[in-house]
């Protein structure tokens, strides 16, 4: 089985070496609660030997929706699926859920939580920065937060 590396946006950045995201992280996890500004001003100070993979991510981005644009659902359709997201969502064991991060959600801390943002953001205020969903939330919890956006 071969790794797809990937070929457009975002995923071809986590491949690439140096990455600017790993940056952007180190720079953001040094400097807790810093503005947008701030991190703007760290990471400007930073990144010229990342400025070349920083501007191929920028033109693959724009390149590839120049020639292809992305196709735009309309209202109803968002909500259709939606819908089906959140119906899939109420068979399924919220702790296993697997984030961004590759991990289960009963594994996550607060502080991970909050960095995927969305409903997790809602887990991330009841689960203490260093501590686990699984030894602080129960299955129950964590569907009434996610029942919380319906």
């Amino acid at each position: 089985m071969t790794l797809d590396v990937g070929q457009l946006g975002a995923k071809v950045q986590t491949w690439t070496q140096p990455n600017g995201r790993e940056l952007l992280k180190r720079i953001v996890d040094a400097n807790p609660g810093a503005d947008f500004e701030t991190i703007y001003r760290l990471f400007s100070d930073q990144c010229a030997p990342y400025f070349p993979e920083i501007v191929r991510y920028w033109l693959v981005n724009n390149y590839r929706a120049l020639i292809k644009p992305v196709v735009s659902l309309d209202d109803d359709a968002v909500q259709v699926m939606k819908r089906e997201i959140k119906r899939r969502a109420t068979k399924m064991v919220m702790l296993d859920w697997t984030l961004s991060t590759g991990k289960k959600l009963r594994h996550c801390t607060g502080a991970e939580c909050a960095r995927e943002g969305g409903w997790l953001l809602r887990v991330s205020q009841k689960v203490p920065a260093d501590a686990t969903v699984g030894n602080f939330l129960c299955e129950d919890q964590v569907r009434a937060i996610w029942d919380e956006d319906k």
